[in-house]
């Protein structure tokens, strides 16, 4: 039998996510409070934990083409904005062959909703591609909003052999 599983859609930016082990049938936001609905009654999502275990979070973008050129670029650096309650941000870059790099963000843990922090993640050298995605995930679980992602690149003079 799979686990339950719920999708929810950001009507802002159209971005889809999902909640694996989610036991109810129901969920939304409401005047500030989650709630989560199922055979037993409502009840208001909070907290760190989920059962006493850390509640573990990941994302990843879709395939990012940097230009329709063709030609490779070098990926110099990625800028993190985001806010954790706790250490261990991993940052993952993956290429065209769903192989991926992975950084550690060094940050100071903080409380959920406090301040914004910016990390940057300097990449290996000679990690070239044409397209890629990033992925981010709290591997030490507690709270965790991204808002924002900027990568600087170089563009590499010889195009790409293969057309991915």
């Amino acid at each position: 039998m799979s686990s339950p599983l719920a999708v929810v859609t950001n009507i802002h930016n159209f971005a889809v996510g999902e909640y694996s082990n989610f036991k109810f049938n129901s969920f939304t936001y409401f005047e500030g409070v989650y709630l989560g609905a199922d055979d037993d009654g409502i009840k208001i999502l909070q907290g760190e934990t989920d059962s006493a275990s850390p509640i573990l979070a990941s994302m990843e973008s879709g395939a990012l083409k940097f230009d329709k050129s063709g030609s490779l670029r070098r990926l110099l650096e990625a800028y993190i904005s985001f806010r954790a309650a706790a250490k261990g941000i991993i940052i993952g870059l993956i290429n065209h062959e769903n192989v991926e790099n992975r950084y550690k963000a060094t940050h100071d843990p903080v409380a959920a909703g406090a301040g914004v922090q910016r990390t940057r993640i300097k990449l290996d050298r000679g990690l070239k591609y044409e397209e890629s995605k990033f992925s981010i995930n709290n591997g030490a679980g507690g709270a965790l909003d991204v808002i924002s992602i900027s990568i600087s690149y170089e563009t590499l003079t010889r195009k790409s052999r293969n057309d991915w």
